[in-house]
């Protein structure tokens, strides 16, 4: 039986697969791009992967910290101008 883990998961998942009449209109220009890279793929050059080490829970801790400062400043300000 096989199993579906991370090392294992399909390139492109069943539900990111669409007929061009079903794309959502947030990607419907990547169709014209998608025919362009399939007629020339030598014109094309592979994104590069690079690895990066995993964040220490002090490195996490600090991300969730600016992003839940960053966000409580953008919902003063937009309080503020609706008190306006």
């Amino acid at each position: 039986m096989d199993s579906w883990g991370p090392e294992s998961e399909p390139e492109c998942p069943w539900e990111a697969i669409a007929l061009d009449d079903d794309v959502p209109l947030a990607f419907a220009d990547d169709i014209a791009l998608n025919a362009i890279t399939a007629a020339r793929p030598t014109e094309f050059v592979s994104a590069a992967i690079r690895t990066r080490p995993k964040p220490t829970a002090e490195q996490v801790e600090d991300n969730r910290r600016r992003w839940e400062t960053a966000s409580e400043l953008t919902t003063q300000g937009a309080t503020a101008m609706t008190d306006r």
